[in-house]
């Protein structure tokens, strides 16, 4: 994800106006109970879906100006073969 420097910082420095920022998920296991946390701090891979609200500010570059991501945090977990099912999940 791109974001404009200045939705973080104040005193942004020239050539610097845009910061790459990744996208995070954390996948707590907790081995002697079996239970598991995801806080999921990543972007939809769908992102067109989005609410009306956040793709009109997508669509006029605030903040974030650019928007790609390969897999949802579904297919990640899917394909290292765990059970959503015995997730709880968290969004940010």
């Amino acid at each position: 994800m791109t974001v404009k420097a200045q939705a973080f910082i104040e005193s942004v420095v020239p050539g610097l106006q845009q910061i790459e920022i990744p996208d995070a998920a954390f996948l707590i296991d907790n081995e002697a109970t079996g239970q598991k946390v995801l806080f999921d701090l990543g972007v939809r891979k769908d992102y067109w879906n989005l609410p009306p609200v956040l793709l009109s500010l997508l669509a006029r570059g605030v903040s974030v100006t650019s928007l790609k991501t390969q897999n949802d945090i579904t297919e990640i977990l899917e394909d290292n073969k765990i059970d959503l099912g015995e997730i709880c999940m968290s969004w940010y």
